[in-house]
């Protein structure tokens, strides 16, 4: 069993206290993503089940549920991927339990794991419980590096600002991934971008051992300065300069390191 100091249960105990709180994310990723719709609006309603999902859509129309049985079967029968795709997006736009059902036989059962992870997301947007979990199994222990980023941008547009907590428990777990902690902090910045510039600044504030010290990090904070005009960022580069310059490291290395900073304090205020 996980201790209650392990970044991965402190992860799942943060995502389990959140309910689907509907917050569309403007970096989504490249996944369809359906309008929003009046069910999926409602912020405060927990995670359903499939079987909740299904009593709370309202029923489509006869005709429309020919026609989306009709679709559903085309979707097994075309071999084309760009064909397939299409009408995925085409099927997602209907609030439907018969959707809702078919999204989630392609979650468990498709053989291409990218549509495995659309149907996850598109269940996720739905408020349904296993497409969370699904996202949640993939910011966890995912199986390649995009479908973290897939993970992360979904579950900051589906959950919103509480997702906050948990983004940053992964970024400053020290024996994290370190792709994984930069597209945390990439995530933090998307979510609520005045609490984690001022989260940034506290980790440059905190970064003394320069030996060790996570450049990859602190430049992925800067260009997060950078972007949001954030002056007050200014002085606590400049210490980190200052540090650096007095830091017992190889000569090359911490000029370079110091060239490094200086850039960003340039891009910053305009140099």
């Amino acid at each position: 069993m996980a201790g209650k100091n392990d970044p991965k249960a402190l992860v799942a105990s943060v995502l389990g206290n959140l309910g689907a709180k509907p917050n569309r994310h403007p970096d989504a990723g490249s996944f369809p993503q359906p309008p929003p719709s009046p069910a999926a609006d409602n912020a405060h309603a927990p995670p359903a089940d499939a079987e909740e999902t299904a009593r709370a859509a309202p029923a489509a129309p006869a005709d429309v549920e020919a026609e989306l049985h009709a679709l559903i079967n085309l979707y097994f029968e075309l071999e084309e991927p760009a064909e397939r795709d299409a009408l995925f997006d085409q099927l997602v736009s209907y609030r439907s339990p018969m959707v809702t059902e078919f999204l989630q036989v392609m979650m468990q059962e498709d053989e291409d794991e990218f549509v495995r992870a659309a149907a996850a997301a598109e269940l996720a947007r739905r408020g349904v419980k296993e497409g969370l979990d699904a996202l949640q199994n993939d910011l966890e222990d995912p199986e390649k590096a995009f479908f973290f980023v897939h993970a992360v941008q979904v579950l900051s547009e589906v959950l919103g600002a509480p997702f906050y907590d948990a983004l940053k428990i992964l970024w400053q777990d020290p024996n994290g991934d370190a792709d994984q902690r930069r597209e945390a902090m990439l995530g933090l910045e998307n979510l609520d971008n005045e609490r984690a510039l001022a989260d940034f600044i506290d980790f440059i504030n905190s970064t003394e051992n320069i030996d060790d010290m996570p450049d990859d990090q602190v430049e992925v904070a800067m260009m997060a300065f950078v972007r949001h005009e954030h002056t007050a960022a200014h002085g606590p580069l400049e210490a980190l300069r200052d540090r650096i310059r007095k830091a017992v490291v190889d000569a090359d290395e911490r000029q370079e390191l110091v060239s490094f900073v200086q850039e960003g304090i340039d891009l910053l205020v305009g140099e």
